[in-house]
């Protein structure tokens, strides 16, 4: 009887060791992240607040050209999104790490999802000389949670603009196979190094400057990969330098039925492209 409590003590404490040894590295962990997100918010929020305060000392004390005005309005709205996006992916990401952080699942079609999206991204690629493909049937439809599937898109869309030259081409499209959607984000841009592929959805993989020296925080894929996995999706690329990037981002598909509306893509004969 003795031996018997004592193996069950023994027992019990190795099991609560262990789970003080995990929690204290989960704990490690998580002081590591909330001080890289810290740094991040530290120094990534500093320059577009300088900008912002030296645009405006300058409408006080000089009367600016209007080619100079529109140029700063240009890249002050550039980098007021980019800040934006920064803010969302870090607010997104701090929600998801609760412990009851569950996606919305809803049938959604996809054209109408990321409409918005699309536009938005249009209206940066605009500015940068890049043109932007879009092919998104309107009947396709997704089971997918609507905010974080624009949330997803989004961030492809403004990685794919970020490492795009100027001239450069990004391509959108859906299709379906078998019980799922697939989603394709690809561009003709600068494409990962190899070095950094094992890591790229990891928030450790750090930030690189794009090829209009953009900046970020190197949330954005770690956040499309943990947000793809709660909608029970799948997240993959293949990238080759200087031949640009793919992404598939693969979700179930839903059963909506919506007469086909025609393709709501610009100049079709160059989506071969996307083969």
């Amino acid at each position: 009887f003795a031996l018997l409590i004592a193996g069950y003590v023994r027992k019990a404490y190795n099991k609560q060791r262990e789970e003080l040894i995990a929690k204290s590295v989960a704990l490690e962990e998580a002081n590591h992240t909330k001080n890289k997100l810290l740094s991040i918010l530290g120094h990534d929020l500093k320059e577009p607040l300088a900008s912002l305060q030296g645009y405006l000392e300058l409408l006080a004390d000089f009367d600016l050209e209007e080619d100079e005005r529109k140029d700063m309005n240009e890249r002050l709205l550039t980098m007021t999104k980019n800040t934006s996006l920064m803010l969302s992916n870090i607010l997104a990401w701090t929600k998801s790490q609760g412990h009851n952080f569950r996606a919305d699942l809803q049938q959604l079609f996809v054209a109408e999802t990321l409409r918005y999206v699309v536009d938005l991204a249009r209206s940066i690629s605009d500015r940068k000389q890049i043109t932007l493909w879009v092919d998104l049937p309107e009947e396709i439809a997704v089971k997918a949670d609507p905010q974080m599937l624009a949330l997803v898109v989004r961030n492809l869309l403004m990685n794919a603009i970020k490492f795009t030259p100027v001239g450069g081409n990004i391509w959108v499209s859906a299709t379906t196979e078998n019980n799922d959607c697939v989603l394709i984000v690809k561009d003709d841009g600068i494409g990962i190094p190899t070095s950094l592929q094992a890591h790229i959805f990891s928030i450790e993989s750090g930030s690189r400057r794009g090829t209009a020296s953009e900046k970020g925080t190197g949330l954005g894929l770690t956040l499309c990969k943990e947000f793809t996995a709660i909608m029970e999706g799948g997240l993959s690329f293949k990238s080759e330098k200087d031949k640009g990037t793919t992404f598939y981002l693969t979700l179930p598909v839903a059963a909506l039925t919506k007469p086909r509306l025609g393709k709501s893509y610009e100049k079709a004969e160059d989506l071969q492209l996307l083969n």
